[in-house]
């Protein structure tokens, strides 16, 4: 359907046009950028409209093309009305200045509702005004017998399994020196006098085959790390001792080299 619409206009346009041959995809795009241009100068309208005053109106006209667009896309533009808007008027008669209650609840949904009024009379034992509470009438209560009354606790309405176990819980816990230090993460029944809440649950993380042997991995590691590092300082403490082993040598050495040039020395003078 759509596109036989489109398929006239274009016919339509070209017969009228007499010039450039437009085709239907060309047509859309033009329409989809005027529809784009209308809402920008909507909204640059509804903007002004916001405005303190006092200065020169800045909102863009529209011609006459973009308003019978308008008029084809006014719910993208303007939107509806809210009948929750307090600024928002109910549809009433020229010149009328009191709007008909009925009127009102059915444009705002809101049924009328008859208030008491107040009717002020001359007290006759005070010289002061009374002030008299004139109230609707009403139809009397019919009784009501104990068949009739239901429990609070009835009507209570619970759809979560959490909420139904914390009314089961009890609201007094007793400590005793026999299960001050018990260990509460592990629930049985000589420890709590009720079942564990679901929300105290902890979800503990359950090891797979994977996860041990990602840990004996580690600890092998960490083996392998702490015997690389006694290794160097071993090596460390060899390399130290042979190192002062050769400076001990080559001091003898010397030492030993003086000895014998003094030795020759002391020939030589004889």
């Amino acid at each position: 359907m759509k596109e036989a619409a489109w398929k006239s206009i274009e016919n339509e346009f070209n017969a009228r046009s007499g010039g450039t041959f437009r085709s239907t995809k060309t047509l859309k795009v033009k329409y989809e950028g005027l529809k784009r241009t209308v809402r920008k100068k909507s909204a640059a309208i509804r903007s002004e409209l916001y405005r303190t005053g006092g200065g020169q109106n800045k909102a863009p006209i529209l011609d006459n093309v973009e308003e019978q667009i308008k008029a084809m896309i006014s719910l993208s533009t303007d939107g509806l009305q809210s009948i929750y808007d307090s600024d928002i008027l109910p549809q009433t008669k020229e010149d009328q200045d009191i709007i008909d209650d009925t009127k009102v609840a059915e444009f705002t949904g809101i049924s009328v509702i008859d208030t008491d009024i107040p009717e002020v009379v001359e007290s006759e034992t005070t010289q002061n005004q009374v002030l008299l509470l004139v109230t609707n009438e009403c139809e009397p209560l019919q009784p009501t017998t104990s068949t009739d009354i239901v429990p609070e606790e009835k009507n209570i309405i619970t759809g979560n399994k959490n909420d139904n176990a914390l009314l089961d819980t009890p609201t007094r816990n007793i400590i005793t020196p026999s299960t001050a230090n018990k260990k509460w993460d592990v629930t049985s029944r000589r420890n709590l006098k009720s079942r564990k809440h679901p929300a105290l649950i902890a979800n503990v993380p359950k090891k797979t085959l994977f996860d041990e042997l990602t840990q004996a991995k580690l600890e092998l590691v960490q083996l392998q790390k702490k015997f690389l590092e006694e290794e160097i300082i071993e090596k460390k403490k060899v390399w130290e001792f042979e190192e002062n082993e050769r400076k001990k040598e080559a001091e003898f050495k010397e030492k030993e080299r003086k000895w014998k040039e003094e030795e020759y020395k002391l020939k030589l003078q004889k």
